[in-house]
Order: C-alpha cells, then structure tokens, then sequence
C-alpha cells in the first residue's frame, strides 16, 4: 500500500475525504453504535496507550490495529514473501497512538 501512496501522493487525501464524508455525513450513530457494540467493545477490548474502544476512535477520524512480532531474515528486503508472524499481539493501538 505505501508504495501505491508513493505511486499516487493523493490517493491517502482520497481515503481521509471519504472517511471523513462518512462520518461527518451522520449517517454512523455513534451513541446507538456504543450500545449496540457492547459486547463486541468488550471482547475487542481498548487501545492500551490511550484507553480508547473501537468507537471512541472512529468518532475521533481514528482506527485501532494489531500489533505483530514478525520474524524477517535480511533477503526479505527484496523478498517480502519471507516475512514470518510469529505472533499476533492480544492488545490493541490506535493508530495515531502508534505514530
């Protein structure tokens, strides 16, 4: 993907706008979704820096990952292909808790 970007410096614009157009649009219901999302917040569970749930971070233009422990020898350079996950982190980020 961030080759794509590099490719196309305005495609990352393109994707803000229309997430923004999505939620500032009124059609998510934020309120009814963090009752609707309970269970789900609760199994999900929330960003361990900011303490934020999946909700929370939508409605601030914001998205939580997952975080891997990857195992990479160096020929994965050139060969991504290589790359091993090795495990697959139980804890939740925000994205621009990451950054």
């Amino acid at each position: 993907m961030l080759r794509r970007i590099n490719a196309n410096p305005f495609l990352l614009d393109q994707v803000y706008s229309a997430v923004n157009e999505i939620v500032d649009s009124g059609t998510i219901d934020f309120p009814q979704l963090l009752v609707d999302s309970g269970d789900l917040r609760y199994n999900l569970g929330n960003c361990v820096i900011s303490d934020f749930n999946f909700v929370k971070a939508m409605c601030e233009y914001d998205a939580l990952g997952v975080a891997f422990e990857i195992e990479r020898p160096m020929s994965a350079i050139a060969d991504p292909g290589r790359i091993r996950i090795r495990q697959v982190s139980p804890s939740l980020m925000r994205v621009s808790s990451f950054f």
